[in-house]
């Protein structure tokens, strides 16, 4: 099992601190978000070679291997999607020159427009093909066009060459279940794991609801990328947040090999 960390964990803090958390927690595997006013990490059009060279030399002391870059923007709105669109071939671009194999991107806030979503989604999977970066929706997840599993499926459906990030928050929030995903196993190229209660996606693994036994029961056999773990905490200290990223591995990990 690889296991991975999402920079979304500790995304008050700089990037670089990031990595040196990550490299001191013996994480091996990263995922880096450029969310622009949630977790800017990378701001991927703004990114000269130095800064490439720099990201690279890192990775390299600290022996980490970026598994996905998580980009945000808005690709479901009339007003912002072009710019969003740009945005994320910019991540494109630099997940080319760095080597990393995938970049997720979520399907569009609530208010958007679904067909502008699935046309967006179509012309950013050729975008990459091109340079040989695998493009990710992440299906489903809260307040998307995508919230729902039944929405979920629309994508999944009517874009049969699309391949998902899977948050399992998201997936217990959706209505979906973990039988439902089984279809679909072939289409999962990366995963984040995160637990839920109720409507809240802030739990870490292990303190939810979510039944990660059963889903690595199904995918373990046919799902070889990184687990990502990709957790979310609101006032709370980094040497908290350090403790709740070591337990929840050591559940993960303990649950993965029942």
């Amino acid at each position: 099992m690889k296991v991975g960390l999402s920079s979304i964990t500790f995304r008050h803090l700089p990037l670089r601190k990031f990595l040196d958390i990550s490299r001191e927690l013996h994480f091996d595997h990263i995922d880096i978000a450029g969310i622009p006013g949630w977790a800017p990490h990378l701001n991927f059009p703004s990114i000269a070679d130095a800064d490439i060279t720099g990201l690279l030399e890192d990775l390299k002391r600290l022996n980490l291997k970026v598994s996905s870059f998580n980009v945000g923007g808005d690709i479901a709105s009339p007003i912002h999607s072009e710019k969003s669109v740009e945005f994320i071939k910019s991540a494109i671009r630099v997940a080319n020159r760095i080597g990393v194999p995938i970049i997720t991107v979520g399907a569009g806030s609530k208010s958007g427009v679904k067909n502008l979503s699935i046309n967006n989604v179509r012309k950013l999977i050729k975008f990459s093909e091109e340079y040989g970066v695998t493009f990710t929706l992440e299906l489903p997840h809260l307040r998307t066009l995508a919230e729902k599993w039944k929405e979920a499926l629309t994508y999944l459906n009517e874009i049969p060459e699309l391949f998902i990030t899977l948050d399992t928050s998201h997936l217990y929030t959706s209505g979906g279940t973990i039988i439902d995903i089984e279809p679909f196993i072939d289409r999962i190229k990366h995963i984040h794991l995160r637990d839920a209660k109720g409507s809240d996606v802030s739990y870490v693994p292990g303190e939810g609801e979510f039944d990660f036994k059963s889903l690595f029961k199904l995918i373990k056999s046919k799902y070889s990328g990184v687990y990502v773990l990709e957790l979310e905490f609101h006032e709370i200290t980094p040497n908290a947040i350090v403790d709740k990223v070591k337990s929840s591995k050591t559940y993960i990990i303990e649950a993965f090999q029942l």
